[in-house]
């Protein structure tokens, strides 16, 4: 069964202008590709734009990922924290792995964190992933 949704149905949050936080939680393949890392440097130097609740450690799926993608991404993203004088400062989750089917969910402490973040918003504070 496919759900359909009226565009008029749409809450689609605005982008804050400058000056107004954002509430962040950043979900990550770190360790696929630089340009994460590039990423998550600048989102934690930035902390007059964003509010970072947390990070997700995304999976993919290359010869670099596989099976231990999530685990890689995490410490990846732990690594660049370090780095940064920052370790343990915000939490650090797995996410989830590729879903098997489109029936079957993949849980994990990644998903749960940014649904329980999401749900402490507004739509005038909305979460941003």
């Amino acid at each position: 069964m496919m759900f359909e949704i009226d565009p008029k149905d749409r809450n689609i949050p605005v982008i804050p202008p400058r000056g107004e936080r954002m509430r962040v939680v950043i979900d990550s393949d770190a360790k696929n590709e630089i340009d994460d890392q590039w990423a998550i440097a600048l989102a934690i130097l930035s902390p007059e734009r964003f509010e970072i609740e947390g990070f997700v450690g995304a999976s993919f799926d290359n010869r670099r990922g596989g099976p231990d993608g999530v685990a890689k991404s995490v410490h990846e993203i732990e690594t660049v924290l370090e780095r940064a004088g920052m370790p343990g400062r915000w939490p650090v989750l797995p996410g989830s792995h590729p879903m098997r089917d489109q029936f079957e969910p993949s849980a994990s402490e990644g998903v749960d964190f940014i649904i329980e973040r999401a749900m402490a918003g507004s739509p005038a504070d909305p979460l941003w992933v």
